[in-house]
């Protein structure tokens, strides 16, 4: 009997574990989800930023190089 006993402890045991290795990763998985989320934000703000950026450097190119002329010719040139 003692070794049946001994098993179903070591059984036991071995659920404890597994049971707060799984709290350990569904901790993890939940701080990842927050960090995916928090760099898909700032992705997406960075973004922005950028294609103003390169809004504004397109529109500088266009008035150094002249051909900002042509969208003057409706009103006169």
């Amino acid at each position: 009997m003692k070794v049946e006993d001994e098993e179903m402890q070591a059984m036991t045991d071995r659920l404890k574990e597994w049971s707060m290795q799984m709290d350990v990763l569904a901790a993890k998985q939940e701080a990842a989800a927050v960090a995916a989320k928090n760099y898909a934000r700032e992705l997406d703000e960075l973004r922005v930023r950028y294609r103003t950026a390169a809004q504004q450097l397109r529109q500088r190119e266009v008035k150094e190089t002249g051909l900002g002329m042509w969208e003057n010719i409706g009103d006169g040139g």
